[in-house]
């Protein structure tokens, strides 16, 4: 069965091993703008993960660009940039963990018969710098 253009479900390829808790999808949204449009190209969500936990104040910014982004370009449902944003929601007691979470936001996106229209999803993982989820939640 193929996937409907609604799921999420490629960018999970790129968090193998972490605890995820889907927040929201396809949501309408505003136009992509602020410090989500001037981030970094990154070919998986790993790097943005890692350069949040690093991250002072524990948010990265960047525009996905490889296998997850050409497949839902193929699935033809927008030819629009898919602009994520990392934010901390909070720290662990094991060094290098956290609980992230994960907005994407891409413009004119084709749903069914509908018009096209800006989408956002998010989800929440817990995400250490190694990849793997946290040993413990404390």
């Amino acid at each position: 069965m193929r996937p409907r253009p609604t799921e999420i479900s490629p960018v999970f390829l790129a968090l193998r091993g972490a605890r995820l808790v889907v927040i929201a999808c396809a949501a309408l949204v505003p136009p992509p703008t602020g410090a989500a449009a001037t981030g970094i190209v990154v070919p998986d969500l790993r790097p943005l993960l890692v350069a949040a936990i690093d991250a002072q104040d524990g948010r990265a910014t960047g525009t996905l660009d490889g296998p997850v982004a050409e497949a839902l370009r193929h699935r033809a449902v927008s030819e629009a940039p898919l602009l994520v944003e990392v934010t901390t929601l909070r720290t662990y007691r094991e060094p290098g963990c956290k609980r992230l979470n994960v907005r994407f936001e891409q413009r004119a996106v084709k749903l069914g018969d509908a018009p096209p229209a800006d989408r956002t999803a998010a989800f929440q993982l817990d995400y250490c710098r190694n990849g793997q989820p946290p040993r413990s939640r404390e």
